[in-house]
């Protein structure tokens, strides 16, 4: 008579995880949080020097970056330099209705 054979060894699998903890989840959402609040604090640095500027100085670099906005928009060859003369036009507290219907002639902003 035959021994009979000894049965295969079992295999331990250690299964993961299928969700993340709630430690990761909260560690992602804090970092998508900074990284957001980083993103918005530094686009609204121009604004806010714009702002702190001596009044009488950004009435001037105002007209001054209006008529090199005008100048630069009536060249269609320039029309990425004129979007970024437009867009820091934008940002001045000077920028009225004339200055933004400017602004709304030249730059298309898309509508759904």
């Amino acid at each position: 008579m035959m021994p009979s054979p000894s049965p295969p060894p079992r295999l331990i699998v250690h299964r993961r995880p299928d969700t993340l903890s709630w430690q990761a989840r909260i560690a992602i959402v804090l970092g998508v949080v900074l990284v957001l609040a980083a993103w918005g604090w530094l686009r609204s640095a121009e604004t806010r020097a714009l702002a702190s500027m001596d009044p009488d100085l950004r009435r001037e670099l105002f007209s001054r970056s209006r008529a090199e906005a005008e100048t630069l928009c009536a060249r269609p060859e320039l029309a990425d330099e004129c979007r970024r003369r437009l867009e820091f036009l934008e940002r001045f507290p000077e920028c009225d209705a004339s200055c933004r219907a400017l602004v709304a002639r030249h730059l298309r902003h898309p509508v759904r």
